[in-house]
């Protein structure tokens, strides 16, 4: 079994989102992994229509699990998260919700509310596909920031495990204050 078997990309109808797919479907080929989409939405669609609307490419719809959920993004991401056995997130950084100059938070500004969420609740590894991202694929480095604290000792072996499974170069960088 892959140390990511299972890899879930939540998706909202936007371009922004929509671009995680591209990355996400390239790892799930690479680590044989299943590729489950969540969709929070109020009212259940077709998958056909669903699939449609978050932007996945028709020659995409054979290989994605789609999973629509009714509840707040986050709690639906961290659901999905625990009942699909998902190993892996692949995530934009920012969503549908993009009017972040209206935030106090700088933070705001690098990853939406949803993301956020995710990011601080989940126990397994979160990929963020940033604003702006132009894809490149494949892979050919891992860029891992330490700063001295034990999770960032974790990051590094999980990602260490990673790069073993892509056949890429991993690189550390020290990071302080």
């Amino acid at each position: 079994m892959s140390l990511f078997a299972s890899i879930l990309v939540p998706l909202d109808g936007s371009v922004a989102a929509a671009q995680s797919l591209g990355c996400a479907t390239w790892l799930a080929a690479r680590l044989d992994a299943r590729l489950h989409i969540l969709s929070s939405t109020p009212r259940p669609l077709p998958a056909r229509d669903e699939l449609a609307r978050l932007r996945v490419p028709e020659e995409h719809w054979s290989l994605v699990e789609l999973h629509q959920a009714p509840a707040y993004p986050g709690a639906s991401i961290l659901a999905a998260i625990a009942d699909l056995d998902v190993r892996l997130v692949v995530m934009s950084a920012r969503g549908a919700a993009l009017n972040h100059e209206a935030s106090p938070d700088p933070a705001a500004k690098a990853v939406g509310h949803v993301t956020r969420c995710v990011v601080e609740r989940c126990s397994i590894p979160v990929v963020l596909i940033p604003s702006g991202y132009r894809e490149s694929l494949p892979w050919e480095t891992l860029l891992v920031p330490l700063s001295g604290e034990v999770a960032g000792d974790e990051a590094l072996a999980l990602a260490a495990r990673l790069g073993a499974a892509l056949d890429l170069t991993v690189r550390v960088i020290h990071v302080s204050e």
